[in-house]
């Protein structure tokens, strides 16, 4: 009886051990069914699967069941996820289903031939405890190569034989299949063989066993070489053949075709802002690199990072685009100064909040408003977490809006250094301890800084200003984050080549998957609209009307408002009353300095009687510069029309790097009497002067400019960049 009894328990937990395989992947469906951005089958639940799914394969093909019972096993396993999330579709949509089960084959399904292979291999050796080695082994694949690669290469992305492919940057939406991904998998399945043949080693002749085994291996080493040719791997090398530079000493590396005076201006400028944050900080200076991009698709291909720009503290890294070094420069450098002070081995905080605080209060200021006023306002709109301590951690910060947790964490920050200083600031920064450093909760720190917020005045425009930044979905929240991403960066690739029937039609696909609620692409649907209509004055009229309706239904309309005034002008076939009705208004709305502007140029142009053709997207930056030149020429005696000609001829000429012919035109012209062209002009004007080290000049453009800032929407903001760019050079000698 005894007997009976324990062969039933025997069977009973074999049949429990054969039903705990599909129950684990169960549970894993129906996780990622729960969690929003996962519950798709797409890159992300992919990924998760990748990770998850082998290892329970793995652990099935160690059992001693017939292949065939295994091969059928697997294959029911594999698709519990993608027929969970298929009919999980009923209740969120999926855009992408087909392309998604592409991702999830290539991830969990070549992942656990990958483990299934390996774990035929460790059983064939017969050895004590095969399910601890397959596990250890297990870990050890999953962890060690990215680990490594992210230690010791520029790259962000990363290739693993189980889990498929990491695309990089959370920040970054357009993740998308490519060939790299299709090698790196034919790599696995020789791995996979090889695994495979030395399972069968005993049922095969001595030399063809090793035959087998040496040509599978040499293939998959001969592969392996060609990783960093292939784009699945990245290094220092390989990005050297790209970039390079201007001097074995120098701090920048930068594109081989970049002229040798702008590396040396970018080199200078890397030089005075590491000078300035040093004295801030209280450091000395430190040796490091900046790699500086001609596009991010190039950035992309060898670290994996598209719109983002980032630092690699550890190695004394700076990843960016020459279109953002202006703008980003600062925050990353802040980064890896930081690295004295975080934890040591990545030189980060614990606290991500911490660790993009810094950089933002640190960063060069914007010329809107500043940190303190948008936080401020976000509170006020309440756009801010309840708990605003909740976004010093890494969940809190990444799974709400990123940029609004930037601003927020920045004026923290600041509040931390204002009242307590930089070197608490210095030890609480790698583990984010702050009863130890501060002697207070983290609570109470917040309080006693979201009470300081409350005594900034939020203007109408600021709480306009921060609503059209900051109101917006998560990624979490977003359908189709990815599809509409690679639609979105398409459609604006193909505006700015003049192919307006593309991009009409790609941000028609956009607005189709989002409901027509997306605002890039609603106002890049009528941008294009606009463009295709121009010449044809009826067709024009009618986008017009559609467009003012439209506009109507968007929670920000001014964006394209600006479109149709700017078509309307640019086509020279409307009164220009009404063309003045309709940028005084936008003027008026004050959403941002760059709209205001951008306005104020248009309604000057429209005083001095010029046509408005100047404006057209269809003319290139050289065919703009020698219509200007042309109606300079023109309009040599004509006071009304010389000042801001010369103006718009000086903006031309400091985006090719002309400074020395920028300072002679705007250091003679009159000022202007509208506040933002005169910030403008004297801000030209300051920039150029420094850059050429002309110290007369700076100071004469500095006060100018100190004067226009006071009369603008956001006067602390100008105020702060213009104190931020002269403290700058000033304190380098100049």
């Amino acid at each position: 009886m005894a007997t009976d009894l324990f062969g039933r328990s025997r069977r009973f937990l074999s049949r429990l051990r054969l039903r705990l395989h599909p129950f684990a992947v169960a549970l894993l469906a129906l996780a990622l069914m729960l969690t929003p951005l996962f519950n798709a089958l797409g890159y992300e639940s992919s990924l998760a699967s990748g990770v998850f799914v082998p290892l329970v394969i793995g652990f099935y093909w160690l059992r001693p069941w017939p292949l065939w019972k295994k091969v059928r096993g697997s294959l029911i396993l594999l698709a519990i996820v993608p027929a969970a999330l298929l009919v999980n579709m009923l209740f969120v949509r999926n855009c992408t289903y087909l392309e998604g089960l592409l991702f999830y084959v290539l991830a969990a399904g070549f992942g656990s031939l990958f483990a299934g292979a390996m774990a035929m291999a460790i059983r064939s050796f017969k050895v004590r405890w095969p399910r601890v080695l397959f596990v250890l082994i297990y870990i050890a694949l999953l962890l060690a190569p990215v680990l490594t690669r992210l230690y010791t290469s520029p790259q962000i992305f990363f290739f693993n034989h189980l889990f498929g492919f990491y695309a990089g940057s959370i920040y970054d939406e357009t993740i998308e299949l490519d060939s790299r991904y299709v090698f790196f998998r034919l790599e696995t399945v020789l791995w996979s063989v090889a695994f495979v043949i030395i399972a069968l080693r005993f049922y095969l002749r001595r030399l063809q066993f090793a035959a087998l085994l040496i040509f599978t291996l040499g293939s998959a080493g001969l592969l392996n070489l060609q990783s960093d040719s292939l784009g699945i791997t990245s290094s220092t090398d390989i990005i050297h053949r790209e970039l390079s530079p201007l001097t074995p000493n120098s701090v920048v590396i930068a594109n081989r075709n970049m002229p040798p005076d702008r590396k040396a201006r970018l080199e200078h400028r890397v030089r005075l802002e590491l000078s300035d944050l040093c004295r801030i900080i209280g450091d000395s200076a430190m040796q490091l690199d900046v790699y500086v991009y001609p596009d991010a698709a190039m950035k992309k291909r060898f670290t994996g990072a598209d719109e983002t720009e980032f630092a690699k503290p550890w190695r004394r890294e700076v990843h960016i685009t020459e279109q953002s070094f202006e703008s980003t420069i600062r925050h990353e450098l802040v980064h890896v100064l930081f690295a004295r002070h975080g934890e040591r081995l990545f030189g980060i905080s614990t606290s991500v909040g911490l660790i993009e605080g810094i950089a933002d209060a640190l960063e060069t200021p914007g010329l809107d408003w500043t940190t303190d006023e948008q936080a401020a306002a976000l509170f006020e709109l309440n756009l801010a977490p309840q708990k605003a301590e909740s976004i010093l951690g890494g969940f809190g910060f990444l799974t709400g809006v990123i940029p609004a947790n930037y601003t927020l964490m920045g004026s923290f920050v600041k509040f931390l250094l204002r009242e307590h200083g930089i070197a608490k600031f210095k030890a609480v920064y790698a583990q984010g301890d702050f009863e130890k450093v501060y002697g207070q909760s983290p609570s109470v720190l917040v309080a006693a800084w979201t009470a300081s917020l409350k005594k900034i005045i939020v203007p109408a425009e600021l709480r306009r200003n921060v609503k059209a930044r900051f109101d917006r979905k998560s990624i979490f929240q977003t359908e189709c984050p990815h599809a509409v991403a690679r639609l979105l960066r398409e459609a604006s690739r193909a505006a700015s080549a003049q192919q307006y029937l593309t991009a009409r039609d790609l941000y028609r696909d956009v607005l189709s998957m989002t409901s027509q609620k997306n605002p890039r692409a609603l106002n890049g649907y009528l941008t294009a609209r606009l463009n295709l209509a121009i010449d044809n004055h009826a067709e024009l009229q009618q986008v017009i009307i559609e467009a003012d309706s439209i506009a109507g239904t968007m929670a920000e309309p001014l964006p394209a408002r600006f479109a149709v005034a700017n078509a309307m002008l640019a086509s020279g076939a409307y009164h220009m009353d009404s063309v003045r009705t309709r940028l005084s208004a936008i003027y008026q709305s004050h959403l941002s300095f760059g709209y205001d502007l951008a306005a104020a140029i248009r309604l000057a142009y429209l005083g001095s009687g010029l046509e408005g053709n100047y404006f057209s997207s269809r003319l290139s930056a050289e065919e703009k510069l020698h219509l200007l030149h042309t109606q300079h020429s023109e309009a040599r005696l004509d006071s009304a029309k010389q000042p801001l000609l010369t103006l718009l001829i000086a903006e031309r000429l400091y985006s090719r790097d002309d400074f020395s012919e920028t300072v002679k035109l705007l250091r003679n012209l009159p000022p202007f009497a509208q506040p933002e062209l005169e910030f403008e002009r004297s801000l030209l004007w300051m920039r150029s002067a420094l850059e050429l080290s002309n110290d007369g000049q700076a100071r004469l453009a500095l006060a100018a400019a100190e004067r226009a800032g006071t009369r603008c929407i956001g006067a602390a903001a100008k105020a702060q960049y213009v104190h931020h760019l002269t403290r700058l050079y000033e304190n380098a000698g100049y």
